[in-house]
């Protein structure tokens, strides 16, 4: 009986797992999907330019993309995907034209809590990209690393700093 028992708890297990796992690629699959549904907007609203494209590219913004990086940053912390931070820096390069500050301060998050991981996959974007990701990465950590001036980001400074000199 208690063989059965400990096979049963270790089915359970598996099955548990294999849960967290679906669930965990279900949500890289909506965010992926969100990211790239703002480039599409966005896209449209920079070669129409009408007005019509502009509420809908800011409603979207507004209601999907921010609820989604707020989720995407703070998964990002727990666990960095390189290839759903690829997806991210697509949407940063992409929206470089938007005054919205909220995927820049996304940045400047995930750069705070994942420095080293973060700081190896812009080092490795081509030049050009990696100049306007840096700038961003400035300016979100900036803001991010003001709304909590008891730590100290000396460590994060440098390493921006280091990332704006390559």
């Amino acid at each position: 009986m208690n063989k059965v028992t400990d096979i049963l708890k270790f089915i359970c297990m598996l099955l548990f797992l294999a849960s967290i796992n679906l669930n965990a690629q279900d949500c890289y699959n909506d965010i992926r999907k969100v990211f790239e549904r703002n480039i599409e907007l966005n896209n449209k609203f920079l070669s129409s330019n009408e007005e019509e494209d502009r509420d809908n590219l800011e409603k979207y913004t507004e209601e999907k993309l921010h609820p989604v990086l707020h989720i995407f940053q703070e998964n990002t912390c727990v666990r960095f995907d390189s290839c759903l931070f690829a997806e991210f820096t697509k949407l940063l390069l992409n929206n470089n034209n938007s005054a919205d500050e909220f995927p820049a301060n996304s940045l400047g998050h995930i750069f705070i809590c994942q420095t080293v991981k973060t700081t190896w996959f812009i080092k490795n974007m081509n030049k050009k990209d990696r100049d306007i990701i840096v700038k961003l990465l400035e300016f979100g950590f900036l803001n991010e690393s003001m709304k909590d001036e008891d730590k100290d980001y000396s460590q994060q400074y440098r390493s921006l700093k280091n990332l704006k000199e390559t």
